[in-house]
């Protein structure tokens, strides 16, 4: 494995710590190694089982329902998340697979993700540091779980899942490194599991899907009788669950009853007792509200206790409850995107994202238009007229020179024609189904051009403003109930309805399907028309990414695009066009001979574009706004 491979897994996973051997094994399928004939699966059923007990264990400091950690479990130890990660960072582009049918499959994707979790755990020992790499992967996330698993931290000298028997009296052996004072074994004897001291037993709870087990190790049944129970208090959570969380706090437990949190009290002198890190007492003290996601109350049973250890909400001057600020949350797809954009640039010599188009500022302005948004935005922001772009133009390309090989069918000569009803695009549209590349671009070019013939407003202030009814249409009728703003797009679509159908009855159930078709496509060109009007028609052949080496699924636009309200997204433009406007614009005039190569058959031309001369791997090593990647399109 080459240096700079085992440096970008290592910035992945926020792990410098990680040794090239560790990350060999973790990136190794198995059947590829003789000497390593199980590949990473040992290593990745480690991680899975590090990450399901890290999930578990939080119930001891937070107040989170089984039902809200299961649910969490399945989808962060699920096949297709942990897969769809290493497409998304670059994992799959380093991992050893073997030649076999089905060897790039999701669950050889799947079982990477996890072992390099693995690998962080046998490395570190410390679960702060797995949870680290949790986030830093995107295995989990803040906005879409709804808490945040690192509040439970505060450093690496006070890792609350540090066991007491493993703390000294001095306070320096918190750290980790004093803590797990014990050496790897070398690789590739590995995998071999780890001592983990008083929890050396935790993997054995999980079984391969990072699950709890039905059966407890002793015996025990997961629903085991209460007089078998380690709290045998609570007889609402199942055996191992509790297991769980006396193991990761044995001295403070925190009972659910129907939804009611009872806090117990433990004396200091028998706290100290257990030995546990100075700081560990006072996170036991957090706010329960700061980390509990909506839905689940941790409103404590002893009002007169909780008043000291769960303080109130904040609340303004009227009394309702102040909204806390979500703190900000890097998606994977842009945060790796950006990560290797900047080690191009300044192998280059030119400015970082950071200093150009990515700026802090530029990143405050797209958090403040929403969290829920924030991701998917600088994605977008991110991505569009960057290298990942042009690979999928790229593929577009090629697929043109493959049809052309063939004999068109009517269907496709209809697609790439320039003379079209309104009527004629609409079929179109809905006969474009496949992602290829090729054909999402044709298919927001139809989009566009329908809104345009039939939806734009004439003398409009906004690009969102929408012609008003005339006198003559609300002549006679009484004044609409509802949002005046749904009831102005109604009446918009309904005329482009007529435009397109007019011999439709509106009352017949054919008109009603067409009409919910065209308030989508209606909603889509809106939005293309605003992009291509401030950058170019050819921007469409720029907003479609690569995902993977043979580009068979790109990125696909449309839920980015229409996410946002139209506020939000008029003002995402505009930090779009302050960002980079001028960039775009060049790009995008510099692809216009691809993108009508593309769209139209009359102007295919026969000799190759420079882009279609590279690998993919190739044009990824040019970073967005270098002149390298601008002469590709010529």
């Amino acid at each position: 494995m080459s240096k700079d491979s085992v440096e970008f897994i290592r910035k992945l996973v926020a792990c410098p710590e990680l040794t090239e051997s560790e990350i060999d094994v973790a990136l190794t399928a198995a059947g590829v190694d003789e000497l390593l004939p199980d590949g990473n699966r040992i290593l990745a059923q480690l991680g899975l089982a590090a990450t399901g007990f890290l999930i578990d264990s939080s119930v001891a400091f937070i107040a989170l329902s089984r039902d809200f950690t299961s649910k969490l479990k399945s989808r962060v130890n699920g096949i297709q998340h942990r897969a769809d990660i290493a497409k998304r960072t670059g994992i799959d582009k380093h991992l050893k697979f073997d030649c076999r049918p089905g060897a790039r499959s999701s669950g050889v994707l799947a079982i990477a993700t996890s072992a390099l979790i693995g690998a962080i755990y046998l490395r570190k020992k410390c679960f702060m540091s797995v949870a680290k790499g949790l986030y830093s992967l995107g295995v989990l996330d803040e906005n879409i779980d709804e808490f945040s698993l690192m509040g439970i931290f505060k450093d690496e000298q006070s890792d609350l899942l540090l066991m007491p028997s493993l703390v000294g009296s001095d306070p320096a052996q918190t750290s980790e490194i004093d803590v797990w004072s014990q050496e790897i074994p070398p690789l590739p004897d590995f995998p071999t599991i780890p001592d983990l001291g008083g929890l050396s037993n935790f993997e054995s709870l999980y079984n391969e899907n990072g699950l709890l087990k039905d059966i407890l190790p002793d015996g025990l049944s997961f629903t085991s009788p209460r007089s078998q129970s380690p709290l045998t208090e609570d007889s609402g959570r199942p055996a191992l669950e509790r297991q769980v969380l006396e193991l990761c706090h044995p001295f403070a437990h925190q009972e659910m009853h129907h939804g009611r949190l009872d806090e117990v009290e433990i004396p200091p002198k028998q706290a100290e007792q257990h030995a546990l890190p100075l700081r560990v007492h006072d996170h036991l003290t957090f706010n329960v509200d700061l980390c509990q996601p909506d839905g689940f109350s941790g409103q404590p049973a002893n009002q007169q206790s909780s008043s000291r250890r769960f303080p109130c909400k904040r609340k303004g001057p009227r009394g309702m409850e102040i909204q806390k600020r979500k703190s900000k949350c890097v998606d994977v797809d842009f945060r790796s995107s950006l990560c290797r954009e900047a080690e191009m640039t300044r192998a280059l010599g030119l400015p970082l994202p950071e200093d150009t188009y990515f700026m802090p500022k530029i990143e405050n302005r797209l958090l403040n238009l929403g969290p829920g948004i924030f991701s998917s935005l600088c994605t977008f922001l991110v991505l569009v007229g960057g290298s990942q772009s042009l690979v999928a133009l790229r593929a577009a390309l090629k697929y043109t020179r493959e049809i052309g090989e063939q004999r068109h069918s009517v269907q496709s000569r209809r697609w790439v024609s320039r003379d079209l009803t309104n009527h004629e695009r609409f079929e179109i549209i809905g006969e474009i189904q496949d992602n290829a590349a090729f054909l999402q671009i044709l298919r927001c070019n139809h989009i566009l051009h329908l809104y345009r013939r039939t939806g734009v407003s004439v003398g409009r202030t906004s690009n969102f403003a929408i012609e008003a009814a005339s006198h003559d249409e609300l002549n006679g009728r009484p004044r609409a109930r509802g949002n005046p703003r749904k009831i102005e797009v109604a009446i918009a679509v309904n005329k482009m309805m007529k435009n397109i159908f007019p011999d439709l009855e509106p009352d017949s159930a054919i008109y009603k399907n067409k009409r919910r078709t065209m308030l989508g496509f209606r909603k889509f060109g809106q939005r293309l028309h605003i992009l291509a009007d401030c950058f170019g028609d050819a921007v469409l052949s720029l907003l479609h990414f690569d995902r993977s080496d043979d580009v068979a699924g790109p990125v696909i636009i449309d839920k980015i695009i229409l996410a946002p309200a139209d506020e939000a997204f008029e003002s995402f433009v505009k930090v779009l066009d302050e960002s980079q406007g001028t960039l775009l614009r060049e790009i995008s005039k510099a692809a216009k001979q691809a993108f009508e190569h593309i769209l139209y058959e009359d102007t295919r031309r026969q000799n190759l574009f420079a882009l279609e001369t590279l690998a993919p791997e190739d044009i990824l090593k040019l970073p967005k706004g270098s002149q390298e990647l601008r002469n590709l399109l010529h």
